[in-house]
C-alpha cells in the first residue's frame, strides 16, 4: 500500500518521459541509503566502491543529485552526534566522506571530457563549471531565477505526489524517528534534508521532487501499518484515499491516448530527411514548443504540459552530423541567400513557458502571433498574373519567403499568390518582373496559437 500511495501518482504518469531524470534517481537514492547502512554495520571495499559508483551515476544523470551524497553525509554525521554509541564510528564516517569525494572527482572528470565538444575553447577541468554558468545565464535572459520561476510550485501542487502519501508522510516521519532503527532514522533525515534543499534551490518544476517518492514509500510503512492495525475506520480511510489517488493517476495515464501526447512531435518532424540521404543543413531559430490543448496544468509549473524540443535532440535522434544542425538565434538576420535547395528551416518566433505572476487559467507566455514551422528550401518560379504573382505548380502545401539582404521585413507565408508589394518589402524583386525564380520553403508542418497541422 505504501508503494501504491507514493509511486504511481499523478506526477509519475504526467512526467513518465522523464523517468530517467526524475524517477530512476529515486531508486539510486534508496539503494545508496541501504548500502550506506550495510556499510555502517559491515564495512567492505566492495560496498564502498558501489557507493562511489552509485553516487557518480546519480550526479551524471543531473548535477542536482550531488545533493544525495551531501544529505547522506549530513544525516549520518547527525546520527553520530546525537547517539553516544555512534561516536566511535567517526572513522566509518570519514570513509563515507572519502567515497563522496571520489564520486565527485569521477563525475567532474567525466563531465569535463564529455563537454569537450560543446566547449572546446574552455580548459578541460573548467568545463562543468562553465556549463553551469551558461545554463544560469541562459535563464537569466528573462530576469532573476527567483522571479521567473514560481517558488511555491511544490506546495501548490502537493496533491500531485499523492493525496494519501502527503497526508501521512509527516506522521510517517515522526513514527520512523521515534520507533525506527538506525536506517529508518537516517531515511527521515535524508528525506528532510533533500526536501529542504530542493525548496531552497531557485530552479523548480513539480517533477524535480519526484525522486523522493521511493523514500516516501519507506516512511509510509510504519504509519500505514499502525493505522491498519488500529481501527477498521482507518483502513477504510486509507483505501478511500488510495482510490482517489489511483483514479487521478489513471486519468493522467489515459492522456497517452490524446493525439497531442501520442504523435504531435513526431508528426511535426516527420518530413525531416533521413541522415543517410541528407547532405544539406538544418537551421533552427529557437527551440520548438508544443502546448497541450488541455486547460489544466500543475499550477505555476514552468513547463508542465509543454514539450520543448531543442536542436541537439533533433541531431541525436535523427543521426545528423554536428555541423548539419545549426542554431540561428537571430531570426531577424535570416535571409534567403543563406539557403540552398534541400536545406531545412525550423522557424520559431516564440517559446512557451509560465512565469509569475501566475494567472488562474495557468496560460503560457506564448503571444497571439506565435508561429513555428518546418519547411524545405526549394527553387520556385513566380509568374505575373494581372496585378499579382502566382507560383508555378502550386500545391496544397503553403510556402514561406524570407527577406533578402538589405530588408528588415518579416517572412510571409502564402499558398498560391503573392503581391508585388510583398516582394518589394522583402527586397526580392522590384515588383515589375513578368517571372522570377526564388528560394522558398515548402511548409510540411505549421503551428500557431490555436494548434498544429501538417501538410503531406
Amino acid at each position: 500500500m505504501a508503494y501504491l500511495a507514493a509511486i504511481p501518482t499523478v506526477v509519475f504518469f504526467s512526467y513518465a518521459p522523464f523517468v530517467s531524470h526524475d524517477l530512476f534517481p529515486g531508486l539510486l537514492l534508496l539503494l545508496m541509503l541501504f548500502s550506506a547502512d550495510v556499510f555502517h554495520r559491515r564495512p567492505s571495499v566492495i560496498l564502498w566502491i558501489s557507493l562511489v559508483l552509485l553516487g557518480a551515476l546519480a550526479a551524471l544523470v543531473k548535477q542536482t543529485y550531488a545533493l544525495i551524497w551531501v544529505s547522506l553525509l549530513l544525516a549520518n554525521a547527525l546520527l553520530v552526534l546525537l547517539e553516544p554509541r555512534e561516536r566511535r564510528h567517526w572513522k566509518w564516517l570519514a570513509a563515507l566522506a572519502a567515497g563522496a569525494a571520489s564520486s565527485g572527482i569521477i563525475t567532474w572528470l567525466i563531465y569535463s571530457i564529455v563537454l569537450g565538444a560543446g566547449f572546446p575553447d574552455v580548459p578541460m577541468l573548467l568545463r562543468p563549471w562553465h556549463q553551469t554558468q551558461e545554463f544560469v545565464h541562459w535563464f537569466q535572459r528573462e530576469g532573476s531565477i527567483g522571479e521567473i520561476i514560481y517558488q511555491w510550485v511544490y506546495l501548490r501542487n502537493l496533491s500531485a505526489y499523492g493525496v494519501c502519501a502527503m497526508a501521512l508522510v509527516i506522521p510517517g516521519l515522526v513514527l520512523s524517528w521515534r520507533n525506527g532503527n538506525r536506517l529508518q532514522r537516517c531515511t527521515v533525515l535524508v528525506w528532510l534534508l533533500l526536501a529542504i534543499a530542493m525548496q531552497q534551490l531557485h530552479f523548480k518544476e513539480v517533477r524535480y521532487l519526484s525522486y523522493l517518492a521511493p523514500l516516501t514509500a519507506v516512511l509510509l510503512v510504519p504509519v500505514m501499518t499502525a493505522l491498519w492495525r488500529w481501527r477498521a475506520l482507518y483502513r477504510v480511510l486509507i483505501m478511500a484515499l488510495l482510490l482517489v489517488d489511483l483514479s487521478a493517476a489513471s486519468t493522467e495515464a489515459a492522456r497517452i491516448a490524446n493525439p497531442f501526447y501520442r504523435s504531435q512531435v513526431s508528426d511535426f518532424l516527420r518530413a525531416l530527411p533521413p541522415a543517410s540521404q541528407f547532405t544539406g543543413k538544418i537551421v533552427m531559430t529557437e527551440r520548438l514548443s508544443f502546448v497541450s490543448p488541455e486547460r489544466s496544468a500543475f499550477f505555476g509549473d514552468r513547463y508542465h504540459r509543454i514539450t520543448n524540443i531543442i536542436d541537439d535532440q533533433i541531431r541525436l535522434l535523427y543521426g545528423y552530423r554536428a555541423d548539419q544542425v545549426i542554431r540561428f538565434r537571430d531570426r531577424e538576420a535570416l535571409a534567403a541567400e543563406q539557403f540552398e535547395p534541400g536545406d531545412v528551416l525550423i522557424f520559431v518566433n516564440d517559446v512557451a513557458a509560465r512565469v509569475p505572476p501566475i494567472a488562474a487559467d495557468n496560460r503560457t507566455t506564448l503571444q497571439d502571433h506565435f508561429a513555428q514551422l518546418l519547411g524545405t528550401a526549394e527553387r520556385i518560379r513566380l509568374l505575373r498574373e494581372g496585378d499579382r504573382y502566382r507560383v508555378s505548380g502550386a500545391s496544397a502545401q503553403p510556402l514561406m519567403l524570407l527577406r533578402a539582404n538589405g530588408s528588415d521585413a518579416q517572412p510571409i507565408v502564402f499558398t498560391e499568390f503573392v503581391e508585388p508589394s510583398q516582394l518589394r518589402d522583402l527586397a526580392l524583386d522590384d515588383g515589375h518582373s513578368q517571372s522570377l525564380e526564388l528560394i522558398a520553403f515548402r511548409i510540411h508542418a505549421y503551428c500557431n496559437i490555436t494548434g498544429c497541422q501538417t501538410f503531406p
